[in-house]
């Protein structure tokens, strides 16, 4: 035993001996002192902002020769040397970074792509560029951009690569048939999970139905059955818009719901329904609304039951989806029961448009109340607004809306946190609310600065937060949401979250070349504890519902709960 303890020992001290031996020798090969490494890795940045790309690879050449293992430096070589022009130097430079992990999936190929092709080597340029989109690259209007491809965009091979091709169908089938199958294989081919794996057997079995039933379905029919099974894959980012495509346009009419707490309510509608807003929707084209909501689950693509509360309402606007759901209606009306104040019931005839669809009637956030002329909370008055602040200084509570994780053309979200942490060294606030309720994502690179701005002011003010969430809370929302649970000891109040803590997101956007049905796929999985979290959402710890009654009373019970909470901890 004792003989084998200085064996260990023994074999330890070589090791760490031969450890430090290579360093020094290491360092004493090496032209820089790590201190002077950094210094000229922050010259180099520089240079670069200034365009000085002849001497930024200078030095560049002189970093990776010290440091051969950071997949930043080679990219930004391989970037100096395509603004010099000297192509050939930028491919070794590209393939180096890229056999480091440094870019994106397909990323990495797409620049080889466009360097093979500034070089006047089109059959290589092609193949880089085939290999580019069977790795999974999404973002193909970067590559229809990039005047680097400029002169490619007539080419049938180019347009081929890219799945851009313009046919001349014999028939609706042959077209539809060709529109799924470019969406079964942009699945296949950029979808972080069903690019390695075998697509669900329920989506299988719905894609084939509906390609044996083409000619017995309308052209709105067919939308409504690939959405169908689209929501088969399970995510909230894989979907079609129910608007915006050339053939299958689905039909709609004005009225605009909400799922309170206590049931399905009209908000809006236009001025020839304002006088049914605030009654609750009893039973649609004749069906229980309860029936209605529970069949339509199955063509919704949602993370979860929450998210499936918040996207539900702008598919009640579509009466393909009502009719797919049970509900019976003519071509040019639909018969919604309601149910007043008193209790009393009628039933009201909602006239059907078969025009496009604008978007920008889609109930994205909750509208302001329109009954009575009743004032909205500013919670919701300003939840189209991206972020913005308000102190109240007698509760000593600051009060922050973060509707977008995205900068503005006025104010990044960077320079927002940092106004934001200048009002509160400014103030006495003692209290700080995020409101995440109406934020349904945006770029999670942004995130940062925010988050640090919230641990300073718990660990340096002794500040307590408050993290306002819902079913509007979804995709980089939840990614803040994930990290305010994760590094803050926030209080979280609302409804549970829109998505899950680990989920699929990074969606990628697509057009069907026949139909010109547009939609997204989920291209990334976001992690947001470990892999054995297996939450639906995150949950809030003090649960606060919104009641009919509340809302068309202008009343934010939320606010009212964290008011309460500051009472009590100030007495």
């Amino acid at each position: 035993m004792e003989s084998s303890r200085k064996l260990i020992f023994v074999h330890c001290l070589l090791v760490f001996l031969s450890v430090k031996l290579c360093a020094q020798s290491a360092s004493e090969q090496s032209p820089f002192s790590p201190v002077d490494f950094y210094l000229q890795a922050q010259e180099v940045s520089r240079l670069m902002d200034e365009n000085e790309h002849r001497q930024a690879e200078t030095a560049l050449i002189e970093l990776v020769n010290v440091d051969p293992n950071n997949g930043s430096l080679w990219n930004l070589l391989a970037i100096c040397r395509m603004h010099l022009g000297n192509y050939e130097a930028a491919i070794p430079a590209y393939q180096s970074a890229m056999s480091l992990g440094y870019y994106q999936p397909g990323a990495g190929e797409a620049r080889l792509s466009r360097t093979y092709f500034a070089l006047g080597n089109q059959e290589t340029g092609f193949e880089w560029l085939k290999k580019c989109m069977s790795a999974g690259y999404r973002y193909k209007g970067a590559i229809l951009r990039d005047t680097a491809f400029a002169d490619l965009l007539k080419s049938d091979r180019f347009k081929t690569i890219l799945d851009l091709q313009r046919i001349k169908y014999k028939s609706r089938e042959e077209g539809w048939l060709a529109d799924i199958s470019q969406l079964v294989n942009e699945i296949k081919r950029v979808h972080y999970y069903y690019r390695n794996v075998e697509l669900p057997s329920d989506f299988q079995d719905t894609i084939e139905r509906l390609t044996n039933s083409l000619q017995d379905l309308s052209d709105s029919e067919v939308v409504i059955e690939i959405q169908k099974a689209l929501a088969l894959i399970g995510d909230g980012h894989t979907l079609i818009y129910p608007f915006g495509m050339n053939e299958g346009q689905l039909a709609h009419h004005p009225i605009i719901t909400y799922m309170f707490s206590d049931g399905l309510f009209i908000i809006d509608g236009g001025k020839k329904y304002d006088d049914h807003i605030g009654k609750e929707v009893i039973k649609v084209g004749g069906k229980p609304v309860t029936e209605i909501l529970e069949n339509l689950k199955s063509y919704v693509s949602a993370d979860n039951p929450s998210e499936f509360k918040w996207v539900a309402p702008m598919y009640l606007m579509f009466t393909n989806y009502l009719a797919a759901s049970g509900a019976t209606l003519s071509e040019k009306s639909l018969e919604i029961t309601l149910r007043d104040e008193a209790g009393s019931e009628s039933t009201i005839e909602v006239d059907i448009s078969r025009k496009a669809f604008n978007p920008a009637n889609a109930p994205v956030r909750l509208s302001e109340n329109k009954l009575n002329n009743k004032t909205s909370p500013l919670s919701i008055t300003r939840n189209n607004e991206a972020f913005w602040l308000k102190s109240y200084d007698q509760s000593k509570l600051m009060y922050t809306q973060i509707n977008e994780i995205q900068n503005t053309k006025e104010e990044s979200l960077s320079a927002f946190s940092l106004r934001l942490k200048d009002s509160l060294a400014r103030t006495d606030s003692e209290y700080l609310v995020f409101d995440l309720r109406y934020n349904n994502g945006g770029n999670a690179r942004f995130i940062p600065p925010l988050l640090k701005t919230a641990i300073w002011f718990e660990s340096e003010k002794n500040g307590t937060i408050f993290v306002v969430m819902g079913r509007n809370t979804f995709s980089a929302a939840q990614t803040l949401l994930n990290r305010f649970e994760r590094f803050t000891d926030a209080t979280f109040l609302g409804e549970p979250s829109g998505s899950r803590p680990n989920r699929f997101g990074n969606e990628m956007q697509f057009r069907l070349n026949y139909s010109g049905l547009m939609g997204t796929i989920a291209t990334g999985y976001n992690q947001g504890w470990t892999s054995r979290d297996r939450r639906i959402w995150i949950a809030p710890e003090i649960p606060v519902s919104l009641k009919s009654s509340d809302y068309f009373a202008g009343i934010d019970p939320v606010m009212e709960v964290i008011r309460q909470v500051v009472s009590l901890s100030n007495q």
